[in-house]
């Protein structure tokens, strides 16, 4: 059922054409997220910019919770 499902997407949408969107939408959010980091964050932190994926690779220094981070995060929303 599921695959009867995926062919008939694909053959009424153009899938390229959704994921060069998307690319794109993903480019851009990753390209906001590392400019803060490298705005905002102190020179002590490292990360890795991602070529690819969602996702960003950050280090803290020891002694730094990610955990408290995040709390505050949400606190500030």
């Amino acid at each position: 059922m599921a695959q009867m499902t995926i062919v008939r997407y694909l053959q009424r949408y153009d899938i390229d054409r959704h994921i060069g969107k998307i690319v794109e939408v993903y480019k851009r959010r990753r390209d906001v997220a590392v400019g803060s980091i490298e705005r905002y964050f102190p020179a002590n932190i490292r990360f890795i910019r991602p070529e690819g994926g969602l996702f960003i690779w950050i280090e803290l220094p020891t002694g730094i919770s990610a955990r408290e981070i995040l709390n505050k995060c949400l606190e500030k929303k």
